[in-house]
């Protein structure tokens, strides 16, 4: 059986999309017989690492440390490995890859491809520091693999295969669809517990792509009939201290909270906004729905791929459209009705036990 080294240096304290998609891959990984190796930063909560490390005597799974930061592990750390440990592969964390590492070696995870088309959101607005670093460094990863044929590209849905056979990255018999998924038994369990308020929860960030400025003035364009049903507006991924918005504007800005704080916020919400002006997949939209929260949604992207029929869409680009979809959703008072086959198929169970490992094993 091939060795495959896995690099999670993602999985931190602070974990955002990418972190969140890595972790729920390592933790399915550990169910399987393939021969693995971890690569963890030492920034990673300690009540993980020490479950994995009693279940690994009964796994074929190593575990290596990396005193390092993410990026001098990945360009640093992981070819040593790679070289002197023999891997057969390496399975990127993610938008990013070593340079020193054949590419033929790589099974490269795109979530998505913001740092080519950049340009195409931030025109107008400020981009802090780290974000414009952040887009140097993965065009900087991901250059050499344009036009190249002798690599794996692993991506989060259709829309992203389409995106990136677009950008001329890979054959398309070489791109394997793994999409998120969400941790389904943990939203029931919170559920369980939860009481509806009329509340609307958007999970957002500064980023000018989520679009939280679109959001604001479709919001405050609503007229007084529209909010009568509308309690509060959860802001996660914001803090007050990063925005000033008016006063008079029901806003509650809870700044970066975990995955459980999330989930507890969303089972006790009614509605959802998911505002982007592009996704490649859109995992809080699918948690909402999970959640039985009502969905609105942009129309771009991949979020009506994974919504499907069971979110309102508008154009991102048009605050007339926004608004009307957020006065529908504030008018309509039928619970949503989701067909649960529509959400177990995006378990992260379901996703790595039925999609990834069957790949990995047939390498």
């Amino acid at each position: 059986m091939k060795s495959i080294l896995v690099d999670l240096g993602l999985i931190t304290k602070r974990r955002r999309g990418m972190g969140v998609f890595i972790l729920n891959i390592a933790q399915e990984l550990l169910k399987s017989d393939l021969n693995l190796t971890f690569v963890l930063s030492k920034n990673i909560d300690e009540d993980i690492i020490g479950c994995w490390e009693k279940m690994s005597p009964r796994l074929n799974v190593k575990f290596i440390y990396s005193p390092l930061n993410p990026v001098l592990t990945e360009q640093v750390v992981i070819p040593l490995l790679m070289l002197f440990n023999k891997f057969d592969f390496l399975l990127s964390s993610g938008d990013s890859a070593p340079r020193l590492v054949k590419r033929k070696r790589i099974l490269l995870i795109l979530h998505d491809l913001y740092f080519f088309e950049g340009k195409k959101f931030y025109k107008t607005q400020k981009l802090p520091l780290r974000k414009i670093l952040g887009q140097v460094y993965r065009r900087f990863c991901i250059a050499r693999f344009i036009g190249r044929k002798d690599y794996y590209v692993l991506t989060v849905s259709e829309f992203m295969k389409r995106e990136i056979q677009r950008y001329d990255l890979s054959l398309s018999e070489k791109i394997i669809v793994i999409p998120n998924g969400i941790d389904l038994s943990k939203i029931r369990s919170i559920k369980k517990g939860s009481n509806k308020r009329n509340d609307l929860v958007l999970i957002t960030g500064i980023d000018p792509q989520k679009n939280f400025n679109g959001f604001l003035s479709a919001l405050e364009s609503l007229s007084a009939e529209s909010m009568i049903n509308l309690n509060r507006v959860k802001v996660i991924g914001i803090s007050s201290d990063e925005i000033s918005v008016r006063a008079s504007l029901p806003i509650d800005f809870l700044g970066f909270q975990d995955h459980d704080n999330v989930i507890q916020t969303l089972c006790e919400s009614r509605y959802f906004v998911l505002s982007s002006f592009f996704e490649s997949f859109g995992i809080p939209g699918l948690e909402a729905l999970a959640c039985e929260c009502r969905v609105a949604a942009s129309n771009t992207g991949a979020i009506p791929e994974i919504l499907g029929p069971n979110a309102l869409y508008f154009d991102p680009n048009d605050a007339s459209s926004m608004k009307l979809a957020l006065e529908h959703l504030l008018a309509d008072e039928k619970e949503p009705i989701v067909e649960e086959p529509d959400i177990v198929a995006f378990t992260w169970t379901s996703i790595v036990q039925q999609r990834l490992i069957p790949f990995l094993k047939s390498l």
